[in-house]
């Protein structure tokens, strides 16, 4: 089988570090946040405190490591050290990206290391150093997800867990994302519940859990690198009722909730597989 690198990113390290030289940063994640728009986040927590509490026997009395791989501008470090007390650290292909998450965890004054490397060629002594590894919307890039999945476990210590998030856009999200801007579902390899859990024991690992998680999110769509122009303007003038609609089903979902997922209609997928341990 032939190997693969960051050269097989659908998306090229141009685009990302065009992207992080252009977007706004993510603002931190907020579990205790009051408004609506942190729901997502909200229901991401629930599930990242489920994982690792498996991760975390009680009797355990060191805290976890977590490496996040992708880690660009990364506001889920500062998460991970903040809520759940982890050591963390990031990797990242982008010099620009690499930099950004570094300087944002001193800015908290996080303690932590951020490497700028190929996530498919590990740094020696972060092979098997790690309890919990997690990547976020970075998998669904690569044509061959199990061999990306199975170079992001080289990083784990045996029994450690991988948490591997990505947009659902084998759904409705992703029908639109092709009408809307198709150069962005392009560079996305649409992947439901059961694909990453099949990938994930391809390359070896044990199944935690592989669901669907926040019931809609709109907000998944992305007109990046779209031109500007009257086109432009009409695609964003669909996509604004769509988010407020999402914000109208969190609402119902906090409120009176949970409104169930599905692979057609749920903003996002997430998979926890735990290494073998010997």
């Amino acid at each position: 089988m032939e190997a693969i690198s960051t050269a097989d990113d659908r998306a090229g390290k141009a685009y990302w570090d065009t992207a992080w030289g252009e977007e706004e940063w993510p603002p931190d994640i907020d579990p205790r946040a009051s408004r609506i728009w942190a729901h997502r986040d909200q229901v991401l927590h629930r599930e990242i405190q489920r994982i690792l509490e498996r991760a975390a026997p009680p009797h355990r009395s060191t805290a976890l490591s977590v490496l996040e791989l992708g880690c660009a501008r990364s506001a889920w470090l500062p998460y991970f050290a903040r809520e759940f007390g982890c050591r963390v650290a990031g990797l990242d292909y982008s010099e620009l990206g690499a930099r950004q998450a570094a300087e944002r965890l001193e800015t908290l004054g996080i303690p932590g290391e951020v490497r700028c490397a190929d996530l498919f060629a590990p740094p020696a002594d972060w092979i098997g150093a790690f309890d919990v590894v997690a990547w976020f919307g970075v998998a669904e890039h690569f044509e061959n997800t199990t061999q990306a999945i199975a170079a992001a476990a080289r990083y784990l210590r045996p029994g450690g867990t991988l948490i591997t998030e990505v947009p659902n856009l084998a759904g409705l999200n992703g029908w639109l994302q092709r009408v809307l801007h198709k150069p962005v579902y392009d560079i996305h390899v649409p992947l439901t519940a059961a694909d990453l859990a099949r990938f994930h024991e391809a390359a070896g690992l044990e199944i935690v859990s592989s669901r669907y998680l926040v019931p809609t999110d709109f907000g998944v769509i992305d007109l990046a690198g779209h031109p500007p122009g009257l086109w432009r303007d009409l695609k964003d003038r669909t996509l604004y009722p769509l988010r407020l609609l999402s914000g109208a089903v969190w609402w119902i979902d906090r409120r009176y909730g949970p409104i169930p997922t599905s692979r057609v209609t749920s903003g996002f997928v997430m998979t926890a597989a735990r290494a073998p341990i010997a």
